[in-house]
């Protein structure tokens, strides 16, 4: 269908390597979606007490911002 400009001594077929590509793609997205869904149900079966029991933990970038609050950060603009 669609060829590149020496096609007919050999040369790519462009569907055929677009075709290859989509399913390519559709089969590793279908392999990762499966091994992340394995690997929770694993983790859950070895871990099921640690499943956030109790008070979550801050993320990191709030414990960064907590730490420059409670320093002796400038605290206006005016003191840089």
């Amino acid at each position: 269908m669609f060829y590149s400009q020496d096609e007919p001594d050999g040369g790519i077929d462009i569907m055929k390597g677009l075709i290859a590509g989509v399913a390519g793609g559709l089969l590793a997205s279908f392999l990762m979606e499966q091994f992340q869904a394995a690997w929770s149900a694993a983790t859950e079966a070895i871990a099921p007490s640690q499943k956030r029991a109790g008070r979550r933990s801050d993320p990191a970038t709030v414990k960064a911002a907590n730490l420059l609050a409670e320093s002796n950060w400038p605290q206006t603009a005016g003191e840089l």
